[in-house]
């Protein structure tokens, strides 16, 4: 091994390498790929699908964008969401016929896809990007814009939930939801009278499985709560609805029948229905509905689906339900008092025509529950106390006399 003299300046490195290396080492990046980042590429995109630019240029952008969501795949596609989605939102509102068609192929190929949980966030920018499809009727992509909507309301919408089983925490809940819902009357008016009647058939339900009855009575508390925060017209035409499915003719069986009533019956019994307004108008009108539908089955036999006759045990279940009602009707509910909305005139021409048939009394309580929806407060009673007490002595004595003959 040779020996460096001091001072020589040559460096132990070998010759091929190091400093003293007599080859430049050399730094490329040709070969290293730089991948931008999603924000980049997103604000790109979006830029790309500006108004002002060619169709070409945003079909070019269109086919960028299936490019990615199909490199990055389902899962990245649902995290990524709220980073590409505004760049499209607004296409359709825009976009040449000749854009249309891609925009909807990049969301019927990839968005519906997702998962209802990335989905539900941008739900709303979703339908309103689609919107604009659905503006002329006679356009080429209203059907599949509108079958697209049909769509991604069913990729949001469980299929099937958790059963809340016996856990009365779990059943409380949806009831402080559905209160919470009646702060807001532009959602509450429409949504309310869609839920009132499985809410509580819910409760009815939840009676027979709950652990105890303490269980249950937190649950029915919270009902209750929902409950009278209805409007009572909105109640007891539900009642008069129910009461109606049970005795009217129809191709209901006994058992559903049974069913309408008893939930009737729960109603009455569990659920504050003794308002004022509630014992004098809409108790009376609920037991001459009861009362007139009866008379009116008797007087058609062989009108129900089977050919025969109301059965007996609806015919007795609705009575013992009539009974029911009567019995907490005040007294003050039949006592004549003078009305300030109608001439006395009016007044004795409606008494005279109202006693003359069933059947127009009982068309006349329809309306006033399903159009005038029984708002007291924008409509009168459709009855005067002294008719409503006429109707109700006929419709008791033609059924007693019935019971007699038979």
């Amino acid at each position: 091994m040779a020996h460096l003299e001091p001072g020589s300046g040559q460096s132990i490195s070998p010759t091929s390498s190091g400093r003293a290396s007599p080859i430049t080492r050399k730094w490329t990046t040709g070969t290293v790929v730089a991948f931008p980042s999603r924000a980049i590429v997103a604000k790109r995109l979006a830029q790309c699908l500006n108004p002002s630019l060619p169709s070409g240029v945003h079909q070019k952008a269109l086919e960028v964008y299936a490019y990615i969501f199909t490199l990055i795949g389902k899962d990245s596609l649902s995290r990524d969401l709220p980073l590409y989605f505004p760049g499209l939102a607004s296409t359709l509102s825009f976009a040449s016929l000749s854009v249309r068609t891609p925009f909807l192929d990049l969301l019927e190929k990839h968005m519906l896809k997702l998962d209802a949980g990335a989905l539900r966030p941008a739900l709303k920018a979703i339908i309103l990007s689609v919107l604009p499809g659905l503006e002329e009727e006679t356009s080429e992509e209203f059907e599949r814009t509108l079958k697209l909507l049909d769509e991604f309301k069913h990729s949001v919408r469980s299929t099937r939930g958790d059963d809340l089983g016996h856990d009365h925490n779990k059943r409380a809940r949806p009831f402080r939801i559905c209160l919470s819902l009646m702060d807001r009357w532009e959602i509450g008016g429409l949504v309310v009278p869609e839920i009132f009647l499985p809410v509580v058939d819910s409760v009815r339900k939840y009676k027979d499985i709950a652990s105890t009855k303490d269980d249950f009575s937190e649950v029915l508390r919270s009902a209750s709560v929902f409950f009278d925060g209805v409007e009572s017209g909105l109640i007891w035409g539900e009642i008069v609805g129910l009461i109606a499915q049970a005795i009217e003719p129809g191709s209901a069986t006994v058992l559903e029948r049974k069913d309408k009533l008893s939930l009737v019956k729960f109603i009455l019994a569990h659920f504050n229905v003794r308002e004022e307004e509630m014992l004098v108008i809409h108790a009376p009108l609920a037991t001459l509905t009861i009362l007139a539908m009866l008379k009116e089955a008797v007087e058609r036999p062989g009108s129900h689906s089977d050919g025969a006759s109301l059965s007996d045990d609806v015919t007795q279940m609705a009575l013992n339900t009539a009974i029911d009602l009567f019995d907490f009707i005040p007294e003050r509910a039949f006592q004549d008092r003078p009305s300030t909305t109608e001439p006395p005139i009016a007044k004795k021409t409606e008494e005279t025509e109202s006693l003359k048939h069933t059947a127009e009394s009982l068309r006349i309580i329809q309306t006033f529950y399903v159009q005038d929806q029984g708002n007291l407060d924008a409509i009168p009673p459709p009855f005067s106390i002294r008719v409503v007490s006429g109707l109700l002595f006929r419709e008791i004595a033609v059924i007693t006399t019935t019971n007699f003959k038979i």
